[in-house]
């Protein structure tokens, strides 16, 4: 899939910041707007998605039994919108910054224990 393919079939249509790659079922990379923005947009139409995707290896990522507290610690050390939730090289989910955000506030604001 090329960039151009990629920002008019899914970025603008779901209003992304990031989208997962995945290959054969398996989690390959993440594309991010700041990876989009980084490449003139005459060469959209024929820069390949790989060219500009973070690998999933060096992307921070959560498995489904990971405490909360594992994905504020892996924010904090990323700038990523979003962290991938994977189990082996299956994705299963993606935490997105924004909603992890309002779920810490949202316990703050209701009093609970921050921990959970």
């Amino acid at each position: 899939t090329t960039i151009g393919t990629l920002v008019s079939d899914i970025f603008l249509p779901f209003n992304l910041r990031a989208v997962p790659v995945v290959s054969d079922g398996r989690f390959v990379g993440l594309v991010t707007i700041g990876d989009l923005r980084a490449v003139d947009q005459t060469a959209w139409p024929t820069t390949p998605v790989g060219a500009v995707m973070h690998d999933a290896a060096d992307l921070p990522a959560l498995s489904p039994s990971d405490a909360l507290a594992v994905a504020v610690e892996r924010f904090i050390a990323s700038d990523a919108p979003l962290l991938p939730v994977s189990e082996g090289a299956a994705l299963v989910g993606l935490l997105h910054r924004d909603a992890l955000e309002g779920y810490v506030r949202m316990r703050e604001t209701l009093g609970l224990d921050r921990t959970r």
